[in-house]
C-alpha cells in the first residue's frame, strides 16, 4: 500500500481582508465542531470520566471491552472540554469537563503515607488496573495536573486547586533528588521511594516552572 505524508499545509481564504485562519472566529469554529464530535463519542455517561481511546467511528478501542481508561489523557480531554468553555462560552463543554474533574479526583487519585498521587491506568469504572504498575511515574502526575490547572482557571473552584497543590507537593517532595538535583522520573509505590537502577533516572521536571 503506497503511503502519502503530507509535508505542507496551506490554508487559504480571506475574511475582511484577513487571512482567514487569522482569525478567532476560524479557530473558534473549529474548535467546537472537534470539542463536540468527543463530546459525543468520549464522554462516559455511565462509568463517568472519559472514554481515552476512541477509534475513528466513535467506539471505545483499547482494553478489555475496550474501556480502559488513562488518568493522563483523561485529564488531557478535560483540558479540551475546559478550554473549548473558555473560548465559546457554551456550559456544554463546562458540564463535559465537571464529569473529568470528578473522574480524577474521585478515581483516579490516591493518597499514600499523606501524599496525593495519581494512577496511571484505570479500568472502567475508575478503579485501578491490574496492569497499572507498581511504580508511580511522575509522566502521569504532570500531565493528570494539565485538564485540572485549566479547569480551575475557568472555575476557580477550591477543591480543584487543592488536589492540584497537593499533587505539586508530592511531586517536590517524593521525586526531587536532593544530593545531584533534578527530578526522578518514579518512585515505588509501596516506600515512595525511587529504586536505584530502575527509577533513578530523570525527568525534567522543575516544580518552580511559570
Amino acid at each position: 500500500m503506497e503511503n502519502h505524508v503530507c509535508t505542507e499545509l496551506c490554508l487559504q481564504g480571506y475574511q475582511h481582508g484577513d487571512l482567514l485562519f487569522l482569525t478567532s472566529g476560524f479557530w473558534i469554529r473549529e474548535l467546537t465542531r472537534i470539542a463536540d464530535w468527543w463530546l459525543k463519542h468520549a464522554v462516559d455517561t455511565n462509568q463517568g470520566g472519559y472514554f481515552t481511546d476512541v477509534s475513528q467511528d466513535g467506539f471505545p478501542s483499547h482494553g478489555p471491552g475496550n474501556t480502559d481508561k488513562w488518568s493522563y489523557v483523561v485529564s488531557r480531554t478535560l483540558y479540551a472540554f475546559s478550554t473549548a468553555f473558555a473560548l465559546t462560552g457554551e456550559r456544554r463543554f463546562l458540564e463535559a469537563a465537571r464529569i473529568g474533574v470528578h473522574f480524577l479526583s474521585e478515581k483516579a487519585a490516591f493518597e499514600q503515607a499523606g501524599y496525593t498521587l495519581f494512577n496511571t491506568r484505570l479500568s472502567c469504572d475508575g478503579q485501578r488496573h491490574p496492569d497499572d504498575p507498581e511504580l508511580v511515574n511522575i509522566f502521569t502526575q504532570i500531565y493528570s495536573l494539565t485538564g485540572l490547572i485549566a479547569y480551575y482557571d475557568i472555575s476557580r473552584c477550591q477543591q480543584t486547586r487543592m488536589l492540584i497543590e497537593a499533587n505539586i507537593k508530592a511531586m517536590s517532595d517524593l521525586y526531587h533528588d536532593c544530593e545531584h538535583g533534578g527530578y526522578f522520573d518514579a518512585i515505588s509505590r509501596s516506600n515512595l521511594k525511587p529504586a536505584p537502577g530502575i527509577t533513578d533516572s530523570k525527568a525534567d521536571f522543575r516544580a518552580d516552572k511559570s
